[in-house]
C-alpha cells in the first residue's frame, strides 16, 4: 500500500504485524522507527468508467504497491502508479486506462490490497442502475447509488436521472410521466 513514514526516536517498540510493519534502523545514537501502515487510502466512488480514491489521513501517502482488484463476473488486478496524495486529495483511476472490469448489472466488489496481496479495503455492490455510480457519502457515513457521477470531486447524491423534456417525476411511483397539458379552450 501507500505508506506513511514517520521518524521517531524510541528505546523499545512493540508492533502488531497485523496492522503495521516496523523497521528499526540505527541512525547515529538513536533508533529511528519507520512505520509503514495500510492507512488512509479509501475508495469513495465506483462507476463503470472510474474508481475514485481519497487520502483520508492527515499525512501525505504514497500509492506505491497499492493494487485495485475487481471481482465478480471478472476478476482483474491493477497496480496503481507511485503517486503522492496530499491529505484529502482525490485520485481518479479511469477504467479505460486499466484492464479492470466492472459489471454493474451483477454484484461485485472492488478491493484495495497491499504489496503482499492483503486486502485493507473492500467495497461490495449489487445490481446498480445504468448511468449510476456507487458512492460513499461522508455526512451519512454510508454507501448509496447516485445518478451524479463526480470523478475527481466530492460525491453528490442524485436519487434519479432527470426526466426527459415534456416529462416530470411522479412522486408516488418515482417514474417519469408525460406532463399533461391543460386542454385548449374552444
Amino acid at each position: 500500500l501507500g505508506y506513511v513514514q514517520r521518524k521517531v526516536s524510541v528505546k523499545f517498540t512493540l508492533c502488531s504485524t497485523l496492522t503495521m510493519i516496523c523497521l528499526i534502523l540505527l541512525n547515529t545514537h538513536y533508533f529511528q522507527l519507520y512505520i509503514h501502515k495500510n492507512i488512509g487510502i479509501k475508495i469513495i466512488e465506483i462507476s463503470n468508467q472510474f474508481i475514485e480514491l481519497r487520502n483520508d489521513s492527515n499525512e501525505e501517502i504514497s500509492t506505491s504497491g497499492v493494487i485495485i482488484s475487481s471481482a465478480g463476473r471478472y476478476s482483474v488486478d491493477f497496480v496503481l502508479p507511485d503517486i503522492l496524495l496530499a491529505p484529502g486529495e482525490i485520485y481518479t483511476v479511469k477504467i479505460s486506462d486499466t484492464d479492470l472490469k466492472i459489471n454493474k448489472t451483477t454484484s461485485g466488489k472492488i478491493s484495495l490490497k497491499n504489496k503482499k496481496n492483503e486486502t485493507f479495503e473492500e467495497i461490495q455492490f449489487d445490481k446498480l442502475a445504468e448511468k449510476s455510480s456507487w458512492a460513499f457519502f461522508e455526512d451519512e457515513k454510508e454507501w448509496r447509488q447516485t445518478f451524479e457521477a463526480t470523478p475527481g470531486e466530492e460525491n453528490v447524491f442524485l436519487e434519479f436521472l432527470p426526466c426527459e423534456a415534456g416529462y416530470e417525476r411522479d412522486l408516488n411511483t418515482s417514474k417519469c410521466v408525460k406532463i399533461k397539458l391543460p386542454e385548449e379552450e374552444k
